[in-house]
């Protein structure tokens, strides 16, 4: 390494920094494939091997967001009951989904999906924030069609970024179990 010497070795091969080099290639002197900015003389490893951010400066493991959902029945919406365990952005939403037969016959059977939202909320750590998913007109009148030992299949996801941006998700499968009474 005659241009530039090394500096620092931060973690387990984590980042190097090298003082007067202009090149790339000068950090391949010291063993290892980096990525560099030839103004700042700043080099790192390549984005894959490093769990947080790209800066040299940080290079710890990113805190995981961990969610606690529960679900709760009401005649006019799901509500989720949403807990975090750091303060996160939490986005809710979903589908219905249910079969039918078309008017022609030809057709065969057939799946209609319908979408659901639960909205986006800030969650407090080890706070339940509650998120109501209203029922749209088509579920209330398929709910309304068929008996209570039918069901609507449904699927709920729960996502919250962590620091870094990479998405902690938790998927529900409730279903909606219909409202039509024997006469």
């Amino acid at each position: 390494m005659a241009i530039g010497r090394r500096l620092a070795l931060l973690g387990l091969a984590m980042a190097i920094s090298l003082v007067g080099a202009t090149t790339a290639s000068a950090a391949t002197e010291v063993g290892d494939e980096c990525e560099g900015n030839e103004a700042s003389g700043l080099y790192s490893l390549a984005p894959e091997q490093h769990a947080l951010s790209q800066s040299a400066a940080h290079q710890t493991a990113c805190p995981v967001v961990e969610l606690s959902v529960r679900t709760v029945r009401k005649r006019k919406s799901l509500r989720l009951l949403v807990t975090a365990s750091m303060a996160a952005e939490v986005t809710v939403y979903g589908q219905a989904m249910w079969g039918f037969k078309p008017k022609r016959k030809d057709l065969g059977k057939r799946n209609l999906i319908v979408p659901l939202y639960g909205g986006t909320k800030t969650v407090a750590p080890g706070q339940a924030t509650s998120f109501p998913i209203r029922y749209s007109r088509e579920v209330k009148r398929r709910l309304n069609r068929i008996t209570p030992k039918e069901s609507i299949r449904t699927r709920i996801t729960v996502t919250a970024p962590n620091l870094a941006g990479a998405p902690t998700t938790e998927v529900l499968k409730p279903r909606l179990h219909g409202w039509k009474r024997r006469r």
